[in-house]
């Protein structure tokens, strides 16, 4: 009869340490919300948005976008998204890159070995009025967050235009 108050505390022990610890974010939680913190500290906004057909596929979901905004919404009038494509193909429009939106503006040459230079881990490239972004899977490590970050740094600046960063 003494281990039933023992038993009886170790269970309300139980019951109060089990919730607080099922609060605690998952080791991946973590991963992302480092890769986040990096981003934030080179200046990129993270944002979840939808994309249409990433990799091949035809639905609509959510994605990861890292992005620099525009200094002003004037900035940078036209839309458009690239798409990375399962397969490389003479009607992509950059080997296993495709548009999914066309821009209204002729393209600069040099896009394609520009694009070449991103993470694999990158599947979507777009561009508003707002903001220049990449769509990625944060499965790689806060030195690929740099380097997307300086991607989208030297993109905008072949586009001819400034960042807020």
């Amino acid at each position: 009869m003494v281990w039933l108050p023992i038993v009886i505390c170790l269970a309300a022990f139980a019951l109060v340490i089990g919730p607080v610890m099922l609060m605690q974010p998952t080791p991946s939680q973590r991963r992302e919300a480092s890769l986040r913190k990096a981003a934030e500290g080179m200046g990129l906004r993270v944002q979840i948005l939808p994309i249409n057909t990433p990799l091949g596929k035809q639905t609509s979901h959510l994605g990861v976008c890292y992005s620099f905004a525009w200094p002003s919404v004037k900035s940078m009038p036209d839309t458009w998204e690239l798409i990375q494509k399962k397969y490389v193909h003479d009607i992509h429009a950059f080997g296993d890159w495709d548009w999914n939106i066309k821009p209204n503006f002729d393209v600069p040459k040099d896009i394609e070995s520009r694009l070449k230079e991103l993470s694999p881990k990158v599947y979507a490239v777009i561009c508003t009025p707002q903001f220049l972004g990449c769509f990625w899977s944060e499965l790689g490590t806060s030195d690929e967050v740099f380097e997307i970050g300086e991607w989208l740094k030297s993109a905008a600046i072949m586009l001819g235009k400034k960042t807020d960063a």
